[in-house]
């Protein structure tokens, strides 16, 4: 009797393992899909990570400036010191070219890093990126690299905080107003005479104007796309000429060498 029926079971044990195979496989590629589900649902929109960023740089605006800016070298506060770094290829600058963000938006990949020669943040993207996540760039920038007073927009900084490098702006186009005011006086131009008719400013322009001084932005500098960025940097060509150097001393600095030379044969 058991032999008879032994096949029977047999054949339904084998068709029970595949029901149970293929829902046990039904119920992981659920469990699968709501994973990936609930992984996607718990990632950031744009908006979302830049109002993150957008509180992380306020919580980096009340800490002291001795560690929000540890990274900047001193004598970058110094406008004279600056102008200098910027005439040749410094140590400094190339210390910054090599603290790079690399970061994803809606609109592609960025790669940034800030430029001191320029002064603003140097990007390569493969697409148009707006203002607003350049913005978004630079403050996970100077909050990655402690260097909060190269954010310069002071439409997201605090009216109270006083950015050094926008202070330095503001009396080196105050100091170039007054050169002007000086060279006018010197050539003795009268711009209040008849001759130059001028419409009044009330007060209310008057006021407009002083506001839009005030204001600053962050420069951004798009340096092409990702693949001209180069991750090994080239150091510059050493100049074969000075500065100083003037053709005719060349010409009698080569006359002299060449005259003693041809006379040396000859002794």
């Amino acid at each position: 009797m058991l032999k008879e029926i032994e096949p029977i079971i047999s054949l339904s044990i084998f068709i029970g393992s595949i029901v149970l195979c293929y829902q046990l496989g039904k119920y992981n590629r659920k469990l699968v899909n709501k994973t990936i589900c609930n992984y996607y649902k718990k990632q950031n929109t744009d908006e979302e990570n830049i109002e993150k960023e957008k509180k992380l740089f306020n919580l980096l605006l009340s800490k002291d400036s001795s560690y929000t800016n540890s990274n900047i070298h001193p004598d970058i506060y110094c406008y004279e010191a600056l102008q200098h770094l910027q005439k040749k290829l410094s140590d400094e600058e190339k210390t910054w070219k090599s603290r790079i963000l690399m970061q994803n938006v809606s609109n592609g990949n960025v790669i940034m890093y800030y430029d001191l020669y320029k002064q603003s943040f140097s990007y390569f993207a493969d697409s148009q990126i707006s203002y607003k996540y350049l913005t978004f760039c630079a403050m996970k920038y100077v909050r990655t690299f402690l260097c909060l007073d190269f954010f310069t927009d002071t439409a997201y900084l605090p009216t109270e905080h006083v950015n050094p490098f926008n202070k330095m702006k503001q009396e080196e186009i105050k100091k170039e107003v007054e050169k002007k005011i000086e060279k006018k006086k010197k050539l003795k131009i009268n711009f209040s005479s008849d001759v130059f008719i001028c419409k009044k400013k009330g007060k209310k322009e008057k006021k407009e104007k002083k506001d839009v001084a005030e204001k600053f932005i962050n420069n951004f500098c798009h340096l092409g796309k990702i693949h001209n960025y180069s991750v090994t940097q080239k150091n510059p060509k050493k100049e074969s000429i000075c500065q100083d150097y003037q053709y005719i001393d060349f010409k009698a600095n080569f006359n002299k060498n060449f005259t003693s030379k041809f006379d040396d044969l000859f002794t």
